[in-house]
């Protein structure tokens, strides 16, 4: 079994120091998997040191070796955690606060003798009414990447709008991004690179084995970090610092 740490409002496992709950803003899969070496479907996993497949390596894992790794605790209290990972490259460390707002800082220093590039991303996934009644404020006029045209660029007009699969990479994305639900959502602010926008749609969240049926229209991913062209190259010993804090509208 997993190990996790348990808060008055969040669950954190230690497998890719990986936030399944935060008050009942973050959706989790009914059909997670919650094994060693798997990824967990839902919460906030943590993407690094790569996006998507591994660019020169097909065999490596997608998204990258930290979601499945396990973090260390280095420092814990009734409403915050401090986790960590490292190896002969990286050391990675997450704080997560937990208040009325959620906030995470995320560090990444480069252990290498050399400078190093990385992609890093919190994969979050929100809790929504209807996800084809959603939108998201903030990126209108950006580039971005969409996976399912080939990654070929485009330019946002307005808001998005969830039809069918949306899979895209924003790039130079700003703060505050919005998550407008009706009358409620959520608001992102900090220092991000980039910004993802997913969610499978009907077609593909059928053929999902760790997604419970129907359950794509229950959420929305807006993800942040820095991808792609925003992807961060490091000088030995230096560190790179993101800060993300989310709240209720």
């Amino acid at each position: 079994m997993l190990q996790k740490l348990v808060f008055p409002d969040a669950e954190l496992y230690l497998q890719g120091a990986h936030l399944t709950r935060f008050k009942d803003w973050l959706y989790l899969s009914s059909r997670s998997h919650f094994a060693e070496g798997k990824a967990i479907r839902g919460g906030i996993p943590v993407v690094f040191p790569w996006f998507g497949p591994k660019r020169d390596d097909a065999s490596a894992p997608q998204h990258g070796w930290a979601r499945t790794s396990l973090w260390n605790i280095e420092g814990q209290s009734q409403s915050s955690a401090l986790l960590a990972v490292r190896n002969d490259e990286w050391y990675v460390r997450l704080h997560y606060g937990f208040g009325d707002t959620l906030t995470v800082t995320v560090e990444v220093q480069n252990l290498a003798t050399k400078a190093r590039s990385f992609e890093l991303a919190l994969h979050s996934y929100f809790t929504v009414s209807d996800v084809t009644k959603v939108q998201i404020e903030g990126l209108d006029s950006l580039t971005y990447r969409d996976k399912t045209r080939g990654n070929e660029r485009f330019t946002q007009s307005g808001t998005l709008h969830f039809e069918g699969e949306v899979d895209r990479i924003y790039l130079n994305a700003p703060s505050p991004l919005h998550i407008v639900d009706g009358m409620q959502g959520y608001e992102l602010r900090g220092d991000w690179a980039s910004a993802v926008t997913w969610n499978p749609g009907a077609t593909k969240a059928a053929q999902m084995s760790d997604l419970g049926e129907g359950e794509w229209q229950n959420f929305v991913c807006l993800e942040v970090g820095a991808i792609a062209d925003n992807a961060i190259e490091l000088a030995p010993q230096a560190t790179w610092t993101m800060n993300v804090e989310v709240s209720r509208i």
